[in-house]
């Protein structure tokens, strides 16, 4: 089995993309699974992956930036839903030390229906 999640690459059309490691596995209690639990993962030279998994890279966004979003935000969703037990239509505030994770965590919250109280004050160093 080849492990890994995180992919960003080139589509068959060209065009930059990174990979979504969720992929729906009737196979599976849960009706889907992860790149490297049932399917080959991402640490190869080339991966097969449903089209609809294949999300285009925004403008400014490097490949290396791309490939690490989206197990981010299956993180802070998972731990706000799942492990935090926000039901949904709560309101949760949202505080992390990198920026990069704020915005997965509120809008993970957005998503649910949650809602989200990100930070008000900054401190400008990445803390707030």
């Amino acid at each position: 089995m080849i492990l890994g999640c995180d992919a960003a690459g080139v589509d068959p059309d060209g065009r930059p993309v990174l990979v979504y490691p969720v992929v729906e596995d009737k196979g599976d209690p849960r009706g889907y699974s992860l790149f490297s639990e049932r399917y080959p993962g991402t640490l190869a030279e080339q991966v097969a992956a449903p089209r609809e998994n294949l999300l285009p890279i925004p403008d400014g966004v490097s490949f290396a930036d791309a490939a690490c979003l989206p197990t981010a935000w299956l993180t802070a969703y998972h731990m706000l839903v799942t492990r935090g037990g926000s039901p949904t239509r709560e309101r949760s505030w949202c505080r992390a030390r990198a920026a990069g994770w704020r915005r997965p965590r509120w809008r993970s919250a957005w998503r649910s229906g949650s809602g989200s109280m990100p930070p008000a004050v900054s401190s400008g160093n990445g803390t707030g």
